[in-house]
């Protein structure tokens, strides 16, 4: 699940449009400067001619599965003027025939939801037989990496994110476990050699139903504990989040 950390869904973006600093995936706090990457480079067309190609296997399906639904997060450890949200909800839906999951992260504020930030689709690809989790926001930028699924909910995510306002790339890493109605996510820059720092974690919620259980933020809100307060900043995308990569 993506992270709100990439900087507040647009710090540059949301200003222009009178949010104010902005917001999300990632999960923010201060921002390193973007590193130069290499491109992500999926197979070309033809390379997998006469390959026995494969599924997705049983245990990926089963982690789309549970993530289905809508998913909360508190964002009290790093709310701010630059990130204004009170939480940030994620849904994530099938795609065609249930061979691949959509989602859409976007914000919550005084109990009502604040636009789309992020939007995502995750799919195996059946050629180079690994899950590829792709996210398009809303300023342009447009990332894209494997996603490693462990049959116990564990997971990690490297991607690569173009922004038509940079001239370089961003490398940005999610780490995340998936444990019954809980999905805790850690963001992460990622430098050229590969080090990667963290930066914020949120514990995502299953909401209850097919919508976000919305209502006047306070203590304990969206099920999260004053204890999580303590959090630490790690960049998380997955919440990949609203923030545009090294904002």
């Amino acid at each position: 699940m993506l992270n709100p950390s990439f900087r507040p869904w647009h710090l540059v973006a949301g200003a222009r449009r009178g949010f104010g600093p902005a917001v999300l995936l990632a999960a923010l706090g201060a921002v390193a400067a973007p590193t130069p990457v290499e491109h992500l480079s999926l197979s070309p067309p033809g390379a997998f001619e006469g390959a026995a190609l494969e599924p997705a296997p049983p245990h990926v399906v089963a982690f789309w599965e549970r993530l289905v639904g809508t998913w909360v997060a508190d964002n009290t450890p790093y709310k701010s003027d630059l990130d204004p949200m009170d939480a940030y909800g994620i849904e994530w839906k099938w795609g065609l025939n249930r061979k691949s999951i959509v989602g859409r992260l976007y914000g919550i504020r005084d109990g009502k939801e604040i636009g789309t930030f992020w939007e995502f689709r995750e799919f195996w690809h059946p050629g180079e037989r690994r899950v590829v989790a792709m996210q398009f926001g809303t300023e342009g930028t447009y990332g894209a990496g494997p996603h490693e699924l462990d049959a116990d909910g564990a997971s990690e995510m490297l991607q690569v994110f173009h922004d038509p306002a940079r001239t370089n790339s961003t490398k940005i890493g999610h780490r995340a476990h998936l444990k019954g109605d809980v999905h805790t996510t850690t963001s992460f820059n990622v430098d050229e050699k590969g080090v990667w720092t963290e930066r914020r974690t949120y514990v995502w919620r299953r909401q209850p139903g097919a919508g976000v259980a919305l209502g006047r933020a306070g203590p304990g809100a969206y099920g999260i504990s004053a204890a999580h307060a303590s959090c630490t900043c790690c960049i998380s995308s997955t919440v990949r989040c609203l923030w545009r990569p090294g904002g």
